[in-house]
């Protein structure tokens, strides 16, 4: 076969990538049938708050009676987070669970079954493989769908929603450019739900959607404006955490309103070409749908659940009533709560965090890539040390392609990707910081996502070495969900 050939079946958009996925369902189906319930983080309270779905479709109050056995140590639920998932995978469990004999395998299932979609999704649409080529490469990726949990329904709304904005021939992209009003509402309703479900997910993948929003101004708008975006989020972030924390509120509504300046001012030209407008349009009315999904459970919460007449009205009251001795937000004031909550407030500096004992960074990454059971499932250290060299080989290779695709918006979007998976990194390490120290890997899997649409722009113009890594990240991520995670996981 002539290099060219080689180099063409070996292409991300190549069906061939199809056979790490494949695997990747095989060994997470593996564990979803042999490990025993709630050898995964936190798995028992996300099946039980599943559970409060199988007779309820409304959220319940702070202290439900209904809802009580779903609240973990911090005295408060998943309900209370505003995740769909658990209204899914109840309803999906009174279905399920009568054919294969239990609730929390029904449960498994329902992850399984995200997992199934996203591989069918590989299949079927070949533009859509760059994208979805990122998921063979960490084990930790396969592993949440081989439990119960609300990160694999985020991962997959993320390339559900990513899928919509970058590849041709997506139900929205049709509608960009639609002849018909009923094309173009089905391309509206597509991205809506997505936004929608991504504001109905996990709080880490808001980043992600300030990403989507940069990555649409690149391309319909340009650099500037997109990189204005970025800076925006930087500033809210800044203003989430309290980052300087003598920082006045006035200046970051100041240094926000001057960077929604700059894109503004980007956008002013376009506005005279009729078919620029129409495209913002489609992209607003997306978002419309999105909010309009979004709103009604942020009105029921401030409404109902949290209404001061109520017994339970707020989380900190509740967490009062049933969190677990050292998590009750008195400790928390008193400074006599464990160590792992609010370590700023105990003089611990960020970059102590970052790179001190126990390693913050570290073992972010190392989780990223394969660490199971409750985080105490460790693979060989030579593992997670050749996994980051062949990272940052396969980064390397992408950076070269893009620089040698001659495409202005791959470098680019290049660019944004590597802000905004900063910006991931930077998200969860200032929760460790300021609220509850968890470095964990699962927070970081948006940046995946991100790096698909850059795969997808490149499209096909990597160096071989791209394919070399991505084939290697592959069996080292195989080796270490079959010889670490399934060796040594409780079984049933």
């Amino acid at each position: 076969m002539k290099p060219a050939s080689w180099r063409r079946s070996l292409a991300f958009d190549s069906l061939l990538w199809a056979a790490p996925l494949i695997i990747a369902m095989i060994l997470a189906a593996s564990m979803a049938f042999t490990s025993a319930f709630n050898a995964h983080p936190d798995e028992i309270e996300h099946a039980r708050a599943a559970d409060y779905y199988r007779t309820n479709w409304l959220p319940p109050q702070f202290g439900d009676p209904a809802a009580v056995s779903s609240y973990s140590k911090y005295g408060i639920s998943y309900l209370h987070e505003r995740d769909f998932v658990y209204l899914l995978a109840g309803k999906w469990s009174n279905v399920v669970a009568p054919l294969v004999g239990g609730v929390n395998l029904a449960y498994r299932l329902f992850n399984l079954m995200l997992l199934a979609m996203i591989a069918f999704a590989f299949v079927r649409w070949p533009d859509a493989r760059p994208l979805i080529a990122p998921m063979a490469l960490s084990a930790q990726i396969w592993y949440v769908f081989s439990y119960f949990n609300g990160d694999a329904f985020a991962l997959a709304v993320a390339l559900f929603a990513a899928f919509q904005v970058t590849v041709r021939g997506s139900a929205f992209n049709a509608a960009l450019d639609a002849s018909t009003r009923i094309r173009w509402l089905k391309g509206v309703i597509a991205l809506g739900i997505g936004f929608g479900l991504l504001l109905l997910t996990k709080r880490n993948y808001y980043v992600f959607i300030a990403f989507l929003l940069a990555y649409v101004v690149l391309k319909e708008v340009g650099l500037r404006a997109s990189l204005a975006i970025a800076f925006g989020t930087l500033l809210g972030v800044g203003w989430y955490y309290r980052i300087p924390a003598d920082a006045p509120a006035w200046l970051y509504a100041f240094t926000a309103l001057a960077a929604g300046a700059f894109v503004v001012l980007d956008i002013w030209p376009h506005l005279s070409d009729a078919a620029f407008r129409r495209r913002m349009g489609t992209f607003a009315a997306a978002g419309a749908v999105g909010l309009a999904l979004f709103l009604p459970r942020v009105a029921f919460d401030k409404l109902v659940v949290e209404n001061p007449a109520n017994r339970l009205s707020d989380a900190v009251t509740t967490a009062e009533v049933y969190a677990k001795d050292g998590y009750k937000p008195s400790q928390i004031a008193a400074n006599t709560a464990v160590w792992a909550l609010h370590i700023r407030e105990r003089n611990i500096s960020y970059f102590t965090l970052l790179f001190a004992a126990p390693h913050w960074l570290w073992r972010s990454f190392q989780s990223a890539v394969g660490v199971y059971g409750y985080m105490t499932i460790v693979g060989p250290g030579e593992y997670y040390i050749l996994t980051a060299l062949v990272y940052m080989a396969f980064l390397a290779s992408l950076g070269l392609g893009a620089m040698r695709s001659g495409d202005a918006i791959a470098r680019q979007t290049l660019v944004i990707a590597g802000v905004y998976a900063v910006l991931a990194v930077l998200v969860s390490s200032l929760h460790s910081w300021t609220f509850d120290y968890q470095p964990q890997g699962r927070y970081l899997f948006p940046a995946f996502v991100m790096f698909g649409i850059v795969i997808a722009n490149i499209r096909g113009r990597q160096p071989a070495a791209a394919y070399a890594m991505a084939a290697l990240a592959f069996v080292l991520a195989a080796f270490s969900f079959y010889d670490v995670g399934l060796a040594l996981i409780r079984r049933a």
